[in-house]
């Protein structure tokens, strides 16, 4: 580049799984530009909109559940999202059931 990088922008949302990695990898002085917050309020207006936010508890016994899907053909991606998500919520201190059931 010609210049000196001022900022990035972790322009895809799971890119912040990347953050302490380009943190670490980058001068001090590089701003790192997160835009999930805005990310995630844009999916619960759509989901507001068209009546899908869940308001209540899941009466399924165990809590919550998430599922992970991609249009790639096969389970690969969506295995690997679920595997970064496990990954984000250790590194937040909680706990992550797989789809085989097990904790992690």
């Amino acid at each position: 580049l010609k210049d000196p990088v001022k900022a990035v922008v972790l322009g895809c949302t799971h890119y912040v799984f990347l953050r302490p990695t380009l943190a670490a990898f980058l001068p001090g002085s590089v701003q790192l530009v997160d835009g999930n917050l805005g990310t995630a309020r844009q999916l619960q207006a759509q989901l507001m909109q068209h009546d899908l936010l869940r308001d209540t508890e899941p009466a399924a016994p165990g809590g919550r559940t998430i599922r992970f899907a991609s249009t790639a053909p096969g389970d690969a991606i969506p295995r690997r999202m679920e595997a970064w998500f496990a990954r984000a919520l250790a590194l937040a201190g909680a706990a992550c059931i797989s789809q085989t059931g097990t904790v992690q």
